[in-house]
């Protein structure tokens, strides 16, 4: 787990050495090599573009997300977009079964919420309002506790079984609450089912909410504690 406090700018980390199948997470970043390349012509989407767009965040279709890894220029042009956000470890090739760890993923999302010099705001609100309204049958993860609550939170969620049948399932995402700002990522691997590493996920993410509207966390007992 990885998180980044937008108020005041600082971050924890929880086993950031550790990886896992990148699986769906990619395909935010596919998109932001889109967006680069896009400003980089100085043109707009596509509706094309638009289209495998919304296919890929909305619904994570793989189809899609196919034919948008030909379209940027598959992982040469991913890697060019990794250096410019500053990550190391996850080096692009088949997508979805590329490693990556939770301190990667965190500077994806810190990027798409901070911007960058070389993704427009318009490009950069786009991606986020897809992420807001992703299918409802994958608004789990990150989102919990902090959707209930009314907090606006823009995601995307990642699952793919190992060569044992054991589940990676991940969730990252910029979280905007009434008295909390801050991206993370929650990656999990080794679940029996893909049910087992949504609970994980989800327990994760409650406490991190609930620690951060509150900002104390009882350490011995592992559960917020609101003040």
């Amino acid at each position: 787990m990885a998180v980044t406090d937008e108020l005041t700018g600082e971050s924890w980390t929880f086993e950031p050495g550790t990886e896992y199948f990148e699986a769906s997470l990619v395909k935010v970043p596919m998109l932001l090599t889109l967006f680069r390349e896009v400003n980089e012509q100085g043109r707009a989407l596509t509706a094309d573009e638009e289209y495998l767009a919304t296919q890929m965040i909305r619904y994570s279709d793989n189809e899609a997300t196919r034919q948008m890894y030909s379209h940027i220029g598959g992982a040469p042009a991913l890697a060019a977009t990794y250096d410019l956000i500053g990550i190391s470890r996850t080096i692009p090739g088949q997508w979805g079964v590329t490693v990556t760890n939770v301190e990667d993923q965190l500077r994806i999302m810190t990027t798409l919420a901070d911007g960058a010099d070389w993704l427009s705001e318009g490009l950069r609100q786009y991606l986020l309002g897809l992420m807001e309204s992703v299918d409802p049958s994958q608004a789990w993860g990150v989102s919990a506790g902090a959707a209930a609550d009314g907090a606006t939170v823009a995601l995307k969620n990642g699952w793919l079984p190992d060569d044992n049948l054991l589940w990676n399932v991940h969730s990252v995402g910029v979280i905007n609450a009434d008295s909390a700002r801050y991206d993370i990522a929650i990656l999990s691997s080794g679940h029996q089912t893909f049910a087992d590493g949504v609970v994980v996920v989800e327990k994760v993410a409650r406490l991190v909410y609930d620690f951060e509207e509150s900002g104390i966390l009882d350490v011995a007992d592992g559960k917020p504690v609101h003040g």
